[in-house]
């Protein structure tokens, strides 16, 4: 813990977020574009391998795949958010910058050698004993630490649109490298996993020559006595965030690796499942899209003292997110097996039943995540990493519960995530009430009495 700032630092610190907000404003339709190009090219990506690799095979990249979508946003995502948060705030860059690389280091380093650890049972049971495409996954994981390092330090000096240029680069070369691989007759899963590789590092490489210039400007104009980030404070910062994005991404994506891992080696089971978790996941993409600028103007309100204005944007957004869920959700129930043939191909097979769940499933865990920032812009932080785990252990437990194993993962998967929804709901309501607004009954209105 901390004391708190000197009025000085708190004036200085004001100004710069004041200048960064125009930034801010001006850089969201970038981010939002990057995020869409990300998404309908990493669509792209899976359905065009999807395509050219037959079930079995796919299930193999389906743990590659599910494996960079829970360590990324799980393990180097805190630290993105806490670089760009300290930066934005006036932090001396010089030492912040140092000590961040460094945690990378560190958590890149665990990472390595719990996979390697653990490499007889990930080659044995998730990649059919494919020794290649171990060290492709690994490779691509690995290329996770300068991804989000490099996002941080954009995020932090405002350049956003070079942030949603790398974000969109990184889909297209994924997009492009599948479609290439597959004109050419490659049905070689290490080779898809490889584009991973490539996609992610020489997005990092264009955005860096592109924003090198502003990125050194911006750096240079922070104060010689800016404030220094201990490494208490740093690494104090992360471990809530880092709790809640680790469990809450386990939660998301750990029903395919429990697929293929409880599945006989060679099943597809696991690579028709990854498509029916592609086909229900398109509305938390367009929540990743809505984040970008909603959720942002929430922890603004908050932090302006606008309660009941947050409280008010709070409920819109959550009956938008929930139409967006049940809509999803009947036109799976209406025609889920025909759409995802459609989109994948006539070898994938997905029964309706599964399909249901998990979208009602996605649509209950994109409001516990719209809950969930919320609470972290209400400085509730050990409620949200509380959520995401009690959610995760929910999951874990409800493995066990009778049936096929694709309905037991889907179930488990709602299950965890309307546990999660339902105790960031009573939080919210409660950390609202505090501050005398009613995030039932409307906050503007409730404030005003």
């Amino acid at each position: 813990m901390t004391g708190p700032a000197s009025p000085r630092q708190s004036i200085r610190s004001l100004a710069h977020r004041g200048r960064l907000a125009q930034r801010v404003s001006s850089g969201v339709l970038s981010v939002g574009i990057g995020l869409a190009v990300l998404g309908v090219t990493s669509y792209g990506f899976l359905v065009v391998a999807a395509r050219r690799l037959d079930p079995a095979e796919f299930a193999q990249l389906s743990v590659v795949w599910t494996a960079l979508f829970t360590l990324g946003p799980g393990l180097f995502l805190p630290l993105e958010q806490s670089v760009a948060q300290r930066l934005a705030a006036g932090a001396e860059p010089g030492q912040l910058l140092r000590r961040a690389a460094a945690l990378a280091g560190a958590l890149l380093a665990a990472l390595v050698v719990l996979a390697l650890v653990s490499a007889p049972f990930i080659s044995r049971r998730l990649l059919d004993s494919d020794t290649a495409l171990f060290w492709a996954m690994l490779l691509t994981n690995c290329a996770l630490a300068p991804v989000h390092l490099s996002r941080g330090l954009l995020a932090g000096t405002g350049q956003f649109r070079a942030y949603g240029l790398q974000l969109a680069f990184d889909g297209t070369v994924r997009l492009i490298g599948s479609v290439a691989l597959a004109v050419a007759g490659v049905g070689s899963v290490t080779a898809y996993a490889c584009v991973l590789v490539l996609s992610q590092l020489s997005a990092v490489a264009l955005s860096w020559a592109v924003a090198a210039k502003p990125v050194r400007r911006a750096l240079a104009a922070v104060p010689a006595m800016a404030a220094r980030t201990s490494w208490r404070v740093l690494a104090g910062g992360l471990s809530w965030m880092l709790v809640a994005a680790l469990a809450a991404q386990v939660l998301a994506n750990g029903g395919t690796v429990v697929v293929k891992a409880f599945a006989d080696p060679g099943d597809a089971v696991a690579g028709h499942f990854l498509t029916a978790v592609v086909l229900t996941r398109l509305p938390l993409f367009l929540f990743a899209a809505l984040q970008a600028s909603l959720l942002p103007a929430l922890a603004r309100r908050i932090a302006a003292g606008d309660v009941g204005g947050a409280a008010d944007g709070m409920l819109r957004l959550l009956a938008v997110l929930g139409v967006l869920g049940a809509v999803a959700s009947l036109i799976l129930l209406i025609a889920g097996p025909q759409l995802d043939a459609l989109v994948f191909g006539p070898q994938f097979r997905v029964t309706r039943w599964p399909l249901v769940i998990l979208s009602v499933g996605s649509a209950l865990y994109i409001l516990a995540a719209a809950l969930g920032q919320a609470l972290l812009a209400l400085e509730s932080a050990a409620e949200v990493a509380l959520g995401w785990v009690v959610g995760t252990v929910v999951f874990g437990c409800a493995l066990a519960l009778p049936g096929s194993l694709e309905i037991r993962v889907s179930v488990a998967f709602l299950l965890g995530a309307a546990v999660t929804f339902a105790g960031f709901a009573a939080s919210a309501g409660f950390r609202f009430h505090q501050r005398g607004v009613s995030l039932i009954r409307g906050g503007a209105a409730t404030a005003a009495r």
